[in-house]
């Protein structure tokens, strides 16, 4: 890691304080910024995903007839893509972050089987004919 001293402006490298001045070396610690970027987005990813499930529970109560159902279906698609890309971002940007390691390979194992359940649906229709 390349430091530069504070005090002197001198190049430190993997040092505690400065070769030239003395000054000890001020690190920020990257799993400390790392807890607390977590921390706010886990705050965000659990806010969408109880807007998430706030416009399911409406829309199972209602009537698909409603016009404002189909948005609200519509908002809560869009909410569902929202969601995989913020975690998707959240795993690039936080790569050290288990809760978000283990939120990203859940969601994409139920990715997979969804696939999966269409690809059988469409093959099973096709013997059914």
């Amino acid at each position: 890691m390349n430091n530069y001293c504070r005090n002197c402006g001198k190049k430190i490298d993997n040092s505690k304080v400065c070769n030239n001045c003395g000054t000890k070396v001020i690190e920020k610690r990257v799993e400390e910024l790392d807890k607390s970027l977590e921390k706010k987005y886990m705050i965000i990813f659990a806010a969408a995903i109880l807007i998430y499930l706030l416009f399911q529970s409406i829309i199972s109560l209602q009537s698909t007839k409603n016009s404002t159902i189909n948005t609200l279906i519509m908002i809560n698609h869009l909410l569902r893509i929202a969601i995989i890309i913020f975690v998707i971002y959240a795993k690039k940007k936080l790569k050290r972050s288990k809760f978000f390691n283990v939120i990203f390979w859940l969601m994409l194992t139920a990715l997979f089987l969804l696939l999966l359940f269409i690809v059988l649906l469409i093959v099973s229709c096709e013997y059914a004919l």
